[in-house]
């Protein structure tokens, strides 16, 4: 049997990634997670490098998920050091540690490597981000392929799905403002595709699944769903699936303040659908499911 770590296991992705790799018989799998490392999942912190080692002789997985990160671009911006030891350091450290027992890994990254500027992206072209966030998950990627070139790094865009508050996503967290009449702007600059974790969770699966039977999935990957949407343009959608009123909810059709954000960083998936089957779930049909158990 083939066992994968997936590390970041207690966030919203690496719940969906564990979930998926639990579900499949050929698997075996252990979580990591440090603040809120709890059913079953090891406590670990991935700043340790000798833990790191440690832990990946003893358990000696096939493959390895990477998803764990610091991921908030402003929090991102504000402690440059911690983020450049956890997304990048600790990525480096954790291939190394990977390569010595000869697993693979799929370091999770994001559309925000590029500048927004002439999307859709293909996994080729040149990545240039604009925030210390982006920056710092690039590095992480260039680590990950530098350490052992038979590495992959899957790049996916905002995420959403079963939460445990609505601010645990930044897709979820818009329906904090229509639960409160107060009359509030939001973001009708940046063009996202929101992306169900679970999809990301089957896409990390099948991408190990072909790794495992032919090595073949090394290099840049791409995946996201396939609606291009605003921030505003989600509100409104989950108004009208929830049946709540969004008429206090103003688009702002200027760049949002705080670390610098691309305008539109969609992917281009075209490689990753050649080599993988996955059904994009849509926004509409799904979003309310998620959003309901946190109504009042």
């Amino acid at each position: 049997m083939n066992k994968a770590i997936v590390t970041g296991a207690s966030g919203l992705l690496g719940r969906a990634i564990l979930k998926s790799f639990d579900a499949d018989p050929g698997w075996e799998v252990v979580g990591l997670a440090k603040s809120r490392a709890r059913d079953g999942l090891l406590c670990h912190d991935l700043l340790h490098a000798d833990a790191t080692e440690e832990l990946l002789q003893r358990e000696r997985p096939t493959v390895v998920i990477h998803a764990a990160a610091e991921r908030k671009p402003d929090v991102c911006e504000g402690r440059p050091e911690f983020t450049q030891a956890l997304n990048v350091t600790a990525s480096s450290t954790l291939c190394e540690a990977a390569k010595a027992v000869d697993a693979w890994v799929l370091f999770i990254s994001t559309d925000y490597v590029f500048d927004g500027t002439q999307p859709p992206y293909h996994p080729r072209d040149t990545p240039h981000p604009l925030n210390a966030y982006g920056e710092s998950k690039l590095g992480g990627e260039e680590a990950t392929l530098r350490v052992n070139p038979g590495n992959a790094a899957l790049r996916v865009p905002i995420l959403y799905g079963e939460v445990e508050r609505l601010e645990e996503s930044a897709v979820t967290e818009i329906a904090c403002s229509l639960l409160d009449s107060t009359p509030v702007k939001m973001d009708h600059w940046a063009v996202r595709r929101p992306t169900l974790v679970d999809d990301v969770g089957s896409a990390c699966l099948q991408l190990a699944n072909h790794q495992v039977s032919s090595q073949s999935c090394r290099g840049i990957w791409h995946f996201s769903g396939d609606e291009s949407m605003t921030k505003y343009d989600m509100a409104l959608a989950m108004g009208r699936v929830i049946g709540l009123d969004s008429s206090h909810i103003e688009p702002d059709e200027q760049p949002p303040p705080g670390a610098p954000r691309p305008h539109d960083c969609s992917l281009d998936c075209a490689e990753f659908d050649a080599r993988c089957s996955v059904v994009r779930s849509s926004f509409t049909s799904v979003i309310g499911d998620f959003l309901r158990p946190h109504l009042p």
